[in-house]
């Protein structure tokens, strides 16, 4: 459902509902628009303990304002190197009346030194590109393509800005396609991040992993909790009970 107020968008936006907590986000009509994935890692994250929070790649805020809804009292900030998507960002954070709890930092995360001080945050999250750079056609819409596509960073620039921002045993939550696994797991032990836990999404019960979200604490140590599968729709364009339950605020 949208909200095409003038007094908050521009034609080419809209004002969408998030579903939870009455939160809305603005966004482009044309450009890159979240989708489910960004709710299921705002779930998917462990809040205990947790004051500070920094969303990598933040976009127009979604992920940082459904963890405001979890974590009404953290410190929350959100970084994106669009300027487009920062000042959409900016607004949708005036909308919620937030601004005292999410800030957005225009910036890259390959110089995240020059942003934020270093191991300041109990937890990071991200929704990074699903592609490398040579993987796929790049949409010619360059929002959508820096947001798809590892065309301003890649998974170990996304993992050093993480560990560079985590206390010591602080947490980096993100998702990826299951077909990148291997990848990520590699990348995390290479800067010392071990795998906490692991959950793997499905479309429908009797297809293969799309998606995968992952835990990886800083200098932690022990196995990997691997977690029982969450399956998306039960039915085509029918949602799973968990996902419903996410939605309705009980997941």
């Amino acid at each position: 459902m949208a909200d095409n107020s003038s007094a908050w968008t521009d034609a080419d936006e809209t004002v969408d509902e998030l579903l939870l907590g009455g939160l809305k986000v603005i966004q482009s009509r044309s450009g890159y628009r979240f989708s489910i994935d960004a709710v299921l890692l705002a779930n998917f994250v462990d809040v205990n303990q947790v004051t500070s929070v920094t969303d990598l790649g933040t976009g127009s805020g979604v992920i940082a304002l459904l963890l405001y809804w979890r974590l009404p009292s953290a410190q929350i900030t959100g970084i994106e190197i669009q300027p487009d998507m920062c000042n959409r960002a900016e607004r949708s954070l005036q909308l919620n009346r937030c601004t005292d709890h999410i800030r957005i930092i225009a910036g890259d995360i390959r110089h995240i030194e020059q942003l934020i001080p270093p191991e300041s945050m109990d937890l990071v999250v991200s929704n990074p590109p699903y592609y490398g750079c040579k993987e796929g056609k790049i949409s010619l819409n360059q929002e959508k393509a820096i947001a798809r596509h590892e065309i301003c960073m890649d998974l170990s620039d996304l993992i050093n800005a993480a560990r560079y921002l985590l206390k010591p045993r602080g947490r980096f939550s993100f998702i990826q396609p299951a077909r990148r696994l291997s990848l990520l797991q590699e990348n995390l032990a290479r800067q010392h991040m071990n795998l906490k836990r692991v959950r793997m999404v499905h479309s429908f019960k009797d297809r293969e992993p799309s998606m995968v979200l992952v835990e990886a604490e800083k200098d932690g140590t022990g196995n990997t909790v691997i977690m029982d599968p969450l399956v998306i729709y039960q039915s085509p364009g029918v949602y799973g009970e968990e996902i419903l339950q996410i939605y309705r605020g009980q997941g």
